[in-house]
């Protein structure tokens, strides 16, 4: 049985004060010898920085997956796992450095 799970992420600067990046989870799964479940989830976000105050834009779950299940039959068991996760969300938030 094999269980992979990979995750990454970029950053562009298009200006020095703003920082845009995309970051995503995969997981890949072995079910039975020849049977995989795959997921994947992408996040994005937007900082941008002015003189003392940080903007910050992130956005969550960008393909709105909202559960990861699978069932696995091992002769007369059957086992389901069945994980809920946070639907799409997005959050904007503000820092002032004093």
């Amino acid at each position: 049985m094999t269980s992979l799970t990979h995750s990454g992420s970029i950053h562009v600067f298009p200006i020095a004060t703003l920082d845009l990046s995309l970051d995503y989870d995969h997981v890949r799964r072995q079910l039975t010898t020849d049977q995989y479940k795959r997921m994947s989830l992408f996040n994005a976000s937007a900082q941008y920085k002015w003189k003392q105050c940080v903007l910050r834009l992130e956005l969550t779950n960008l393909l709105n997956q909202r559960s990861y299940s699978y069932t696995v039959f091992d002769g007369i068991n059957t086992y389901t796992y069945d994980y809920g996760l946070c639907g799409r969300t997005m959050m904007l938030r503000a820092t002032f450095k004093l």
